[in-house]
């Protein structure tokens, strides 16, 4: 009967313990790619002032460009223009619309950029986090415009005052 007691008090400190690990476990609040980790098993972490950041889970499925606009360009951008973008040391291009510009700049060195977003999708993966990329801003575009070959054209020297003339 004695020992029917330890055994019943071992199983209910078992449960007790179960029940502790249980809450140790750590789950992903989302599905996505570790994109960076900050904390490794068997690391002690302070959580007295807030939740300690243990690692960052991204989904890469659409990703969220970030360009530097000029004080004296980002006047001339609009919701959902046209955008398309190249990553360094590709030839693929990107296409996308305009989705927000940020109100507040960042100033360094006294030159003032204001942040334009817009998202961009990466079913392939090709695009990673913290890629430089060059951005192009389509401000007018014309449609099914007739085409003539540079061949075709010929250029007169002449000015008339600010334009050039050319004649067919």
């Amino acid at each position: 009967s004695d020992l029917k007691a330890q055994i019943e008090q071992i199983e209910s400190t078992l449960k007790a313990d179960e029940a502790n690990l249980n809450y140790a476990r750590i789950y992903a609040p989302m599905s996505g790619t570790v994109v960076t980790i900050t904390a490794r098993q068997g690391q002690t972490l302070n959580t007295n002032q807030q939740a300690p950041v243990i690692l960052r889970i991204a989904d890469l499925s659409t990703m969220t460009i970030q360009a530097s606009v000029s004080e004296a360009d980002v006047t001339k951008l609009r919701l959902n223009m046209e955008v398309y973008f190249k990553t360094l040391g590709s030839e693929f291009r990107w296409e996308s619309k305009l989705d927000k510009v940020e109100p507040t700049p960042t100033v360094t060195n006294n030159v003032v950029l204001y942040s334009a977003l817009f998202d961009s999708a990466n079913t392939d993966g090709r695009l990673m986090s913290y890629m430089t990329t060059q951005v192009f801003f389509i401000k007018e575009s014309a449609k099914e415009a007739l085409l003539i070959p540079m061949s075709a054209l010929h250029v007169k020297s002449a000015f008339l005052g600010n334009s050039l003339c050319i004649s067919l």
